[in-house]
């Protein structure tokens, strides 16, 4: 089975997808980042967690901030999980074995 990527590139067509998105075309993992311009990442994340289609979804939110308050407010709203940017190549091929873990318990 391939897997589909797709990029949306502000909060606010991220919102509009989301909420035009067909019932059989859900997503299996959501990955977004925290500071994305017009809506940020927990503004979605609240929206997600109030239709119940997207509650079984993992919600990974990813951001530059290390910000305790930060992760705390997205994972108490939804998000599976919150990771702070890596600083080099090495940190990239981590996070990205962590978000492979996702996938694979789907």
């Amino acid at each position: 089975q391939g897997l589909e990527v797709r990029v949306l590139s502000s909060g606010d067509k991220a919102i509009s997808f989301f909420e035009n998105l067909p019932d059989d075309q859900l997503p299996g993992l959501i990955i977004m980042d925290y500071n994305l311009p017009a809506v940020n990442g927990y503004q979605i994340l609240t929206m997600l967690a109030e239709d119940e289609r997207y509650k079984a979804i993992p919600k990974i939110i990813w951001s530059t901030s290390n910000s305790s308050f930060f992760e705390e407010e997205c994972l108490t709203s939804g998000a599976s999980a919150y990771f702070v940017k890596p600083a080099d190549l090495s940190g990239y091929a981590s996070l990205a074995g962590k978000i492979v873990g996702y996938l694979r318990k789907m």
